[in-house]
């Protein structure tokens, strides 16, 4: 199978090759001449003139201030490091708030409320036991104290605790 090229593209390549031996004949020349000698003039220090003041030159301990002080901070002031942090204080956890008394349901039901004039009682049960008993406003149920009785309620108390049965659940 014979290798076809397009026209365009062989021109192309032929330039690139011409452009190519002819920078490397051109490069050539100049590598192989020798570099042009440069010129050194000699320094020489102006002469003082006779009525002008020598400069005295000071030790460099006398720009001590001036060394010491930043040149373009604001306040030149010498550069002070921050103090270093005090330790962080040993803070001691508070000891633990005692344990809140947990409160313990006692299983108690209200049966039935008989309000009759000043007389006022409500049938109470603990919850396992089947057997209620009529308990008066001010007498005590296993413990706990009659608070009051209600409509559909009554309120017990013992201590400091007060629990309130309801005949009915809430809505």
């Amino acid at each position: 199978m014979p290798l076809r090229v397009a026209p365009l593209a062989l021109a192309g390549l032929t330039v690139a090759a011409a452009l190519d031996v002819w920078l490397a004949l051109d490069l050539a020349d100049v590598a192989s001449a020798p570099p042009p000698a440069a010129e050194h003039a000699a320094w020489q220090p102006k002469p003082a003139a006779a009525s002008e003041p020598i400069p005295v030159v000071k030790p460099l301990a006398e720009y001590r201030q001036t060394l010491e002080r930043p040149l373009f901070a604001k306040t030149r002031a010498p550069y002070v490091p921050p103090p270093a942090p005090p330790p962080p204080a040993l803070v001691q956890a508070p000891p633990p708030a005692p344990a809140a008394p947990v409160f313990v349901d006692p299983g108690f039901s209200v049966g039935g409320v008989m309000i009759n004039g000043g007389t006022r009682k409500a049938y109470l049960m603990k919850k396992p036991q089947p057997h209620g008993l009529w308990v008066r406003e001010g007498e005590d149920f296993m413990g706990w104290k009659v608070q009051s009785v209600g409509a559909s309620t009554a309120r017990l108390q013992q201590n400091d605790r007060t629990i309130e049965l309801r005949l009915y659940p809430e809505r």
